[in-house]
């Protein structure tokens, strides 16, 4: 495979104090209003990764183990509580697993592949794999994006299956190219497909979409040179981009 380039990163992480100022990334405010928590972090976090590099991206590809949670429980408790009668369609519309990506495409007036994969932990991996195979194949720029929420119904029924080992609620965006955008870039040098028996814990797909993010940052930070990822379905290696070490 040919190298590609991350060229912009963003991540919208709440545990960790990073929200930034909704109003001034989402300027609709009645698109804002009707958006929910995680949709908004999503959609913020896509569109803070597309700004500096001014690039509307030729691809989306979105990945999440459990969509639009607050939205999903909201409609539920919805269609319980009064009967599955007069229910509003808005906490529906809003739950499904292609929101973020749909409204991202919306926003930026995008018309052209949108994919969101939904394959429990292994949901990033999967979504990488085809962004770098969309990239390979001739597509200049793909965003690729992961999120998921954290809701006190989710975290309690994970602690009474024993499942819950903490998780991480958020976005991570990353722009994937087929050249490089100045010296501001991370080259994707080696990129080795494994099978995947074990789709992981729910929330793993975060995990390792946080990890990438955590590693690009290292990289462009100038406190690593090279990092070996081990994803549920890809090994890859990451690597500092220069002019003198790559031609483009």
């Amino acid at each position: 495979m040919k190298t590609i380039y991350i060229n912009s990163v963003n991540a919208i992480l709440p545990s960790r104090g990073e929200e930034p100022d909704y109003k001034a990334v989402i300027r609709d405010a009645n698109l804002r209003r009707r958006m929910s928590r995680i949709v908004k972090i999503g959609v913020a976090s896509a569109l803070q990764c597309l700004e500096p590099v001014c690039m509307h991206p030729d691809a989306i590809v979105t990945a999440t183990a459990l969509g639009c949670l607050a939205d999903s429980e909201k409609f539920m408790s919805d269609l319980l509580d009064r009967d599955e009668d007069m229910l509003n369609p808005t906490a529906f519309i809003q739950s499904v697993f292609n929101t973020v990506g749909a409204q991202t495409a919306l926003l930026n007036g995008i018309k052209s592949y949108n994919m969101t994969y939904v394959n429990r932990g292994s949901s990033f991996s999967s979504a990488l794999l085809d962004a770098l195979m969309l990239v390979s194949e001739g597509r200049h720029n793909v965003l690729v994006e992961a999120f998921d929420e954290v809701i006190p119904v989710s975290e309690d029924i994970l602690r009474r299956l024993g499942k819950w080992n903490g998780a991480v609620e958020g976005a991570v965006s990353f722009l994937l190219s087929d050249s490089p955008c100045g010296d501001r870039s991370v080259a994707l040098t080696d990129v080795r497909v494994n099978g995947c028996t074990d789709a992981g814990r729910v929330y793993d797909s975060m995990d390792w979409a946080v990890r990438m993010y955590d590693a690009v940052c290292s990289i462009l930070d100038g406190k690593e040179e090279n990092i070996r990822l081990s994803l549920p379905m890809a090994d890859i290696v990451l690597s500092a981009y220069s002019l003198k070490s790559y031609s483009h």
